[in-house]
């Protein structure tokens, strides 16, 4: 028998700044520009399960999942 579990933690926060630049003058593009942000929770765990005969085997798992996630893409003014 084995058992096992795994709890995994994603944070992200991302700025994408784009620039007109005219004459050498570089002037922030806010239609394009924005910033996201994003975090992600994982936790799972399993269970397996194996018995060997002199004529068969058999194998048996379960495993759970739950996963979280929160996502946001915001305009830069």
């Amino acid at each position: 028998m084995d058992a096992g579990g795994k709890i995994s933690f994603v944070k992200t926060d991302n700025t994408a700044d784009f620039f007109d630049v005219v004459n050498t003058i570089p002037t922030p593009n806010y239609e394009f520009s924005n910033r996201f942000k994003y975090q992600e929770n994982i936790n799972a765990a399993y269970l397996n399960f194996s018995k060997e005969g002199k004529a068969f085997s058999i194998q048996a798992g379960l495993r759970l999942e739950n996963t979280n996630i929160k996502a946001i893409s915001l305009a830069i003014p």
